[in-house]
C-alpha cells in the first residue's frame, strides 16, 4: 500500500456555477413574474375561446334564420318575420 503522500486525487467534475443570492433574488423575481404573466395569458385565451364559440353560435342561428326567411310559402316566411320582430322587442322593450 502506497503511503499518504504518494496518494494523489484528481477533481475531474466540471467546476460549478457560483450564485450570488442577490442574482438568485433576481432571478426568482423574474421567473415569478413569468409565471403570472403566462397565469394572465392563459386566462385571456380562455376568454377568447369562450368569445369565439359563442359568436360561432350566434352566426349558425343567423343562417338558420336566414334559411328559414328565405325559404317556402310567403305565410311561413311571415310568420318567422313577425315572431323575430316579437323577440327583438321582449329584448329591448324602449325600442319603437
Amino acid at each position: 500500500m502506497p503511503g499518504d503522500g504518494e496518494i494523489v486525487v484528481r477533481d475531474r467534475r466540471r467546476p460549478a456555477w457560483e450564485w450570488t443570492t442577490e442574482l438568485e433574488e433576481r432571478e426568482r423575481e423574474e421567473l415569478d413574474a413569468l409565471r403570472a404573466e403566462r397565469d394572465e395569458l392563459r386566462a385571456r385565451i380562455d376568454e377568447l375561446h369562450v368569445a369565439a364559440q359563442q359568436a360561432h353560435d350566434r352566426e349558425q342561428a343567423l343562417r338558420r334564420l336566414v334559411l328559414e326567411l328565405s325559404t317556402g310559402p310567403w305565410w311561413t316566411r311571415l310568420a318567422v318575420a313577425r315572431r323575430v320582430r316579437a323577440a327583438a322587442q321582449r329584448r329591448r322593450p324602449n325600442a319603437k
